[in-house]
């Protein structure tokens, strides 16, 4: 696994991305037909979430030396990376939750993280025929705010000296995962203790990215610091459960309050932030029309 300005690592559960692009950016421009590209680029159909050979490993999302793999990337994941999009600022249709695509392309030498993009952007409008707009609506929002008691996340540690380039990940006596400081590094993992988020020396704008919603998050704290963090959610209950079957109404599951009830708790009794419910008029890519098979290499 290479290491990014951001690397996110994979433990029990798959990660939220965490780009440190702030949500109020500039909206993105569309895919790029002429500028920079790839030298040499493989595109394949990926194996369906579950079907026998299904593996994913990490897919940089920051130039990589030389070649840039992604197996099994989901292509939700990666239209955000090309567009350096928050995913809840993208439209998409119910088709495309299942697209994965195996990806090997050669990066040319000294390329930069925005020829990057736009190289991704190429890549996916000249093989997958993808086509996007952008589109103005009002949305339901979170606000994020300082909660009355007070911000209770800490100022990142700076790294110790000697300490290691890349951080590694430990658990204590308790299975809390434990981020060594002075790096930035986000994770999700899961595992008998609960559900856990955990971050090292980020900003704002990271955060809101990490925080498990579906609704879009804007950062209303006027922070600018980077902090170091851990929040941590019961992990949900099991399909069948007395605890499930308490979160139903006439027989029909209601999971996504109780974990959105989890995770504003958590919020504020853990970090000192609140969400509150707003609106706002945002601008959205609307994803149009992609193909599920790639054009051949």
């Amino acid at each position: 696994m290479g290491v990014l300005p951001l690397p996110t690592l994979v433990l029990a559960m798959a990660v939220l991305p965490a780009a440190a692009a702030a949500q109020q950016a500039a909206a993105p421009a569309p895919p790029a037909t002429d500028g920079p590209a790839f030298e040499v680029a493989s595109v394949k159909a990926g194996v369906p979430l579950g079907a026998p050979g299904f593996r994913r490993v990490s897919c940089p999302s920051t130039p990589p030396a030389g070649q840039w793999t992604c197996t099994n990337e989901p292509l939700v994941s990666l239209i955000c990376m090309a567009w350096n999009l928050d995913v809840r600022r993208l439209s998409l249709p119910p088709s495309m939750g299942d697209v994965r695509y195996d990806i090997v392309a050669k990066v040319p030498a000294g390329t930069s993280v925005g020829d990057f993009r736009l190289m991704i952007q190429k890549l996916l409008a000249e093989r997958i025929g993808l086509v996007t707009h952008h589109e103005q609506r009002e949305i339901d929002v979170f606000e994020l705010v300082i909660a009355k008691g007070g911000l209770k996340m800490k100022e990142a540690e700076p790294a110790p000296a000697g300490g290691p380039a890349t951080p590694r990940i430990s658990f204590d006596k308790d299975r809390i995962p434990q981020l060594p400081p002075g790096s930035a590094y986000a994770v999700n993992v899961a595992n008998t203790a609960g559900m856990f988020t955990v971050g090292r020396m980020l900003g704002m704008d990271e955060i809101v990215r990490l925080i498990p919603s579906d609704r879009l998050i804007v950062d209303k704290t006027g922070l600018t610091g980077k902090y170091d963090f851990t929040l941590r959610r019961p992990l949900p209950a099991p399909p069948g459960s007395a605890a499930a079957a308490a979160s139903s109404s006439n027989g029909v599951p209601e999971a996504s309050e109780p974990a959105a009830a989890s995770v504003e708790s958590a919020l504020e009794e853990q970090l000192g932030l609140r969400l509150r419910p707003a609106k706002l008029m945002a601008d959205l890519l609307v994803v149009d029309r992609f193909n599920r098979t790639p054009t051949e290499d």
